[in-house]
């Protein structure tokens, strides 16, 4: 597992927003580049981004997934010109990026061609690679001295997807149990959901709670086709969902922070 630590620099007031990204599936007719671009569109100097995996569709001509029309791509070296796609999308924001991880579409890529199409991005983009099960800690200082610690953990997701919302949240809750962090983050089942889930603790006199974020961070990938071309998710009967994603706000305070979710 990958373990990092990002310093940020911060005024006392400021505002701090993660946005966590995944599920692009780039090179996929179902791409949603606008749903992207919109959340991108209130990117400031005090927001930063992770990649979370399956950025690139990845489903190249000899994958047992592959048939014609899966995806759009010019050119016979399908996972090259994704990549190039994925770079030229992100360079504007390249100053903005944590890491990227990986998932499982890209994962195929490694074990079958023996090459790191995210790693590859990462070089393009000179930002860190994160694999596939991460956790980041955000050192939080202002000139003065003042510092807040956030931990994040990530796991691009695992397991096959629920129909129901609940499903996914009581899968990926069990992490909680064994990794200690303020935020948790997966994706992998193209959902979009949160949970703030309160954490008691002994703070010396008193019992004190902290909140902890629960989150499946989107997908940018539509499970619908615009045409009469069946998509695995409606050749399996999954119901539409919400595309994008989500952006947590981290304000410290005196006692430690605050967070909320918007998306």
């Amino acid at each position: 597992m990958k373990v990092i630590t990002k310093d940020i620099t911060y005024r006392y007031g400021d505002e701090i927003k993660i946005k966590p990204f995944g599920d692009l599936h780039v090179g996929s007719p179902e791409f949603d580049k606008a749903s992207l671009l919109n959340f991108f569109s209130d990117i400031d100097d005090k927001t930063y981004l992770i990649g979370t995996g399956d950025l690139l569709d990845a489903i190249i001509t000899t994958d047992k997934r592959y048939k014609k029309g899966v995806e759009n791509c010019e050119t016979e070296a399908i996972i090259d010109e994704q990549v190039n796609r994925l770079y030229d999308l992100l360079l504007p924001y390249k100053d903005k990026i944590l890491a990227l991880g990986i998932g499982n579409h890209e994962e195929t890529i490694v074990k079958n061609c023996n090459t790191n199409p995210i790693k590859r991005l990462c070089e393009k983009l000179n930002c860190e690679y994160l694999g596939m099960k991460w956790m980041i800690r955000l050192n939080l200082r202002t000139k003065s001295g003042r510092g807040r610690s956030i931990v994040i953990y990530g796991h691009h997701g695992y397991g096959g997807s629920s129909r129901t919302e609940g499903g996914n949240l009581t899968k990926f809750s069990k992490d909680l149990i064994y990794e200690e962090a303020d935020i948790y983050i997966f994706g992998h089942v193209h959902e979009k959901i949160y949970k703030i889930i309160p954490h008691g603790y002994h703070g010396g006199s008193k019992y004190l709670i902290k909140d902890r974020i629960l989150m499946i961070g989107g997908s940018f990938k539509r499970n619908f086709s615009l045409n009469e071309t069946t998509t695995w998710e409606e050749k399996m009967g999954f119901p539409p969902r919400a595309l994008g994603g989500f952006t947590i706000r981290i304000k410290p305070n005196v006692s430690w922070v605050k967070m909320k979710v918007d998306g």
